[in-house]
């Protein structure tokens, strides 16, 4: 075992960027450790230089090591050598610490060692960690209204919004080892559901399985609605859209465009019906009026093919329209609204000139919505 130096501290850096986002974690903490972090722990690899295991451990030989939560974060690519390290004195079995940091697939040798050694080890939760390989700068008004809370502003906002003067509200920052996770939001704008909102979206959407919003006029909402309202991308492929268009566009053909909708919901459309689902086929310039469903036709789940264009739809409560949410409908994809979101909330598609998503405009182009509702009970 050797305990890395200054200098060697700037080799290993290099040696974990080759395999990240494995190395993510511990990357994280040497990438700021080689840029003058200040730092309580002491890095330990099982050789040098060509190590398979390092480890980040409390340098107890500091004076301020037991003034913080005591963490040991591992990245290993052998797990008998991380046994051996583990199995050694190299951890420090005999006081309470954190691992805080290694892959699910150590975890085994983790419980192996600590039975060994009769040490309880609690394992308190499994996370996602999201490897950005993409960051752009902050403009310089942004950063002068960061500057008023200097006990936040010492990393880079990952997720941050802001209010009609352009100044941040709201902001997720980062841990010491370059992950998002330091919330904060401004005194005068709490219990606004904006904290939440931003959680969600950073939420990876393997977990969330959850709509792309635009915040809207209350970034709370999507939250409060979850599973009620979900936008899966992709749903169908390319192939599979052919197939659809090849069955339904010989009977749209023969139909002229409508203005007028028996419940003045839909506005430019050509419609037919199935004996179970019917798409309603819009032009460019079509567009779907604020509505909630009728419930003599349709019970308490309606979804919903989104073919040849994307589009906007936008929610809102239907006793305070003010209320109101936009989910992006990519090409492909499928959409579910049911329950709460089905009943109190109108829905409409965005007109051409409207269609706009997180201040990006979203062109429109010919569209075809596959709407399949289950009867009403």
């Amino acid at each position: 075992m050797k305990t890395l130096e200054k200098s060697e501290l700037q080799v290993a850096e290099e040696v974990l960027k080759k395999h990240l986002p494995k190395s993510f974690k511990v990357y994280g903490i040497l990438y700021y450790i080689n840029r003058g972090k200040p730092t309580t722990l002491e890095v330990v690899v099982d050789e040098w230089p060509d190590f398979k295991v390092i480890m980040f451990r409390p340098d107890l030989k500091n004076k301020h090591a037991l003034d913080y939560k005591l963490k040991v974060t591992v990245f290993s690519m052998d797990e008998q050598i991380l046994r051996t390290m583990l199995t050694q004195e190299h951890t420090y079995w005999h006081i309470h610490f954190m691992f805080a940091g290694l892959d699910v697939s150590d975890v085994p040798i983790i419980r192996e060692v600590s039975a060994m050694k009769r040490v309880n080890l609690k394992i308190n939760s499994t996370n996602n960690l999201m490897h950005l390989t993409e960051v752009c700068h902050l403009n310089s008004p942004t950063l002068v209204a960061l500057q008023k809370y200097p006990k936040y502003d010492l990393n880079f906002p990952s997720c941050c919004i802001k209010d009609e003067q352009d100044r941040p509200v709201s902001w997720i920052l980062m841990y010491d080892y370059g992950a998002v996770g330091i919330l904060y939001t401004v005194p005068e704008h709490r219990r606004k559901g904006y904290a939440k909102f931003c959680c969600a979206l950073l939420q990876p959407p393997s977990s969330r399985r959850g709509a792309s919003a635009d915040g809207g006029s209350n970034p709370g909402l999507l939250q409060r609605l979850g599973s009620q309202v979900e936008v899966r991308p992709g749903f169908i492929t390319e192939e599979e859209e052919a197939s659809l268009l090849k069955e339904l566009e010989p009977g749209l053909k023969r139909k002229r465009y409508e203005f007028d909708h028996w419940d003045n919901a839909i506005h430019g459309y050509r419609e037919t019906e199935r004996a179970t689902w019917g798409p309603a086929y819009l032009d460019q310039k079509g567009y779907i009026k604020p509505h909630i469903d009728s419930v003599k036709f349709c019970g308490s789940t309606i979804a919903g093919l989104n073919l040849l264009s994307a589009s906007v739809m936008r929610l809102a409560k239907e006793d305070t329209p003010d209320e109101w949410l936009d989910l992006l409908l990519p090409r492909y994809s499928l959409y579910i609204m049911r329950d709460e979101a089905r009943y109190k909330f109108t829905h409409e598609i965005l007109k051409d000139e409207e269609s706009v998503f997180n201040g990006q405009r979203v062109p429109r182009q010919r569209r075809i919505s596959v709407i399949c509702r289950n009867l009403p009970s």
